[in-house]
């Protein structure tokens, strides 16, 4: 099967002092020229503009289209119907391409239809230059976040067949966002895309422009697709949206163990779905994730789990793990744990239940959930001796603070003396009686007693 064609449509409309720029990065391309159809769109420019055209067409091949102004979504729709190619690109006429953007963007569009069909559209970073030059990195494809984040840029391959299926850009939106709109009701009917990173697209600033229009007028302009895509904001869809997206929780683990949780912003993914869960993380897009070990198969008693360990970790921004435990458990030095409420990274780097455990137990900031009291205490309490909790406490301060300041080396000398202090000071104390029996180390007290313990040994050092 040979390389698609595709058709460049560029709507112009008295922006002839930039049009020369964007057709010689069309005619730079690294992508067969003999595959490449170029269409201007002449909206109803001026006598300057349409003089430059002129100039060009002798220069540049390109299909011309003349046409009284009717807006930059007519233009590009006009310019799609004249169209043959097997991909559809959009780019406006003050805007270039790097010399192997079509080529990038044909073989990106291929490889992730490839994989999944429902893709018809790959979108590019922006590379802004003019009055303003950086370079403007755009998120991965996420439907829930479409809808509040305009990052899909109009200048996206699209795969042709959805014009033949009826879609167009909306003529109506005449003020700016219709790229936004066309995406949007893209995703209502399924139809996805797919992010090409790099810089490919360059994206002109050059003054007050309909960009700059369009985000002082975002208000109007998000209630105009509100109303043009009310089915797609309606609260139920919504909430279906986010829950297929970007759930609040992923949770893998057996359907009947997980079913009776009372939290909607979840997903569950069967273990028997994924057979390999951990390496497959980069497929999950939730903020938190829950596991439960294979073999489980009683429920969960508590409805509403999720909803406690979900907001525990919203209003506890210290902890990145929780590690659930009840009376039949018995968590050993690498805390054969059951079930684990975790962020992500904290699961990155390893593919196997059995290396969950080391991986979790070598964490200073992961906390035990107790089902049967439903309590929330930190693991060096709940387990540990005072000494070796308060090196995990001081090693742990150390990688945090104390190593990015004065490097990795320093800092593993620096503390590696203080723990030969502190064993020292520790036999010396030995045998004293206790005025007190000793608290437990307070989770909220935890970076006053390390900032001053620390200080204390560096004293003592230097």
């Amino acid at each position: 099967m040979g390389l698609p064609t595709v058709s460049i449509v560029i709507p112009c409309y008295n922006q002839g002092p930039f049009l020369s720029e964007c057709l010689a990065s069309l005619k730079s391309q690294t992508y067969p020229a003999n595959l490449i159809e170029t269409i201007v769109v002449d909206d109803g420019s001026g006598p300057d503009t349409k003089e430059t055209i002129s100039r060009l067409a002798q220069q540049y091949a390109f299909h011309l289209i003349t046409q009284v102004n009717g807006g930059l979504s007519r233009a590009r729709n006009v310019g799609i119907a004249y169209a043959s190619g097997d991909y559809i690109l959009p780019l406006d006429a003050d805007n270039y391409l790097s010399t192997d953007a079509i080529e990038l963007l044909v073989a990106m569009m291929r490889d992730s239809q490839a994989q999944d069909p429902q893709v018809m559209f790959v979108y590019q970073d922006k590379v802004l230059f003019g009055v303003e030059e950086s370079y403007v990195p755009h998120q991965s494809y996420n439907l829930y976040r479409l809808l509040s984040d305009n990052f899909t840029d109009a200048c996206s391959l699209l795969d042709r067949r959805v014009f033949d299926w009826g879609f167009a850009y909306n003529e109506t939106m005449q003020q700016g966002y219709e790229d936004w709109e066309f995406h949007l009701r893209l995703g209502l009917y399924g139809f996805i895309g797919r992010r090409l990173p790099g810089q490919t697209f360059f994206y002109r600033r050059w003054g007050y422009s309909m960009v700059n229009s369009a985000d002082r007028t975002k208000t109007q302009l998000m209630a105009k697709i509100h109303d043009e895509l009310a089915s797609v904001y309606f609260p139920p869809h919504q909430r279906e949206i986010k829950r297929n997206w970007a759930p609040g929780v992923n949770i893998i683990a057996p359907k009947a163990l997980v079913e009776s949780q009372s939290l909607i912003d979840s997903t569950i993914v069967s273990l028997t779905d994924l057979e390999h869960p951990f390496a497959e993380m980069h497929l999950l897009t939730a903020k938190y994730l829950f596991f439960a070990a294979p073999g489980l198969i009683e429920p969960l008693i508590d409805s509403a789990l999720m909803e406690k360990l979900a907001v525990t970790m919203e209003m506890r921004q210290d902890i990145h793990a929780i590690l659930l435990k009840h009376d039949e458990m018995t968590l050993g030095r690498f805390l054969r744990a059951h079930f684990v409420f975790a962020e992500l990274p904290v699961h990155e780097s390893h593919s196997t239940w059995d290396q969950l455990d080391p991986i979790v137990a070598a964490k200073t900031d992961v906390y035990i959930w107790d089902l049967d009291n439903q309590t929330l205490i930190i693991k060096s309490q709940w387990q540990a001796p005072p000494e070796r909790r308060i090196s995990r406490a001081i090693k742990n301060f150390g990688k945090r603070h104390v190593a990015p300041r004065i490097g990795f080396d320093t800092a593993y000398q620096l503390f590696y003396h203080s723990y030969r202090v502190f064993q020292l000071s520790k036999r010396a104390l030995r045998g004293r009686p206790q005025m007190k029996p000793p608290q437990p180390m307070e989770v909220g007290e935890t970076g006053e007693h390390l900032d001053q313990g620390f200080r204390h040994y560096t004293g003592i050092l230097f």
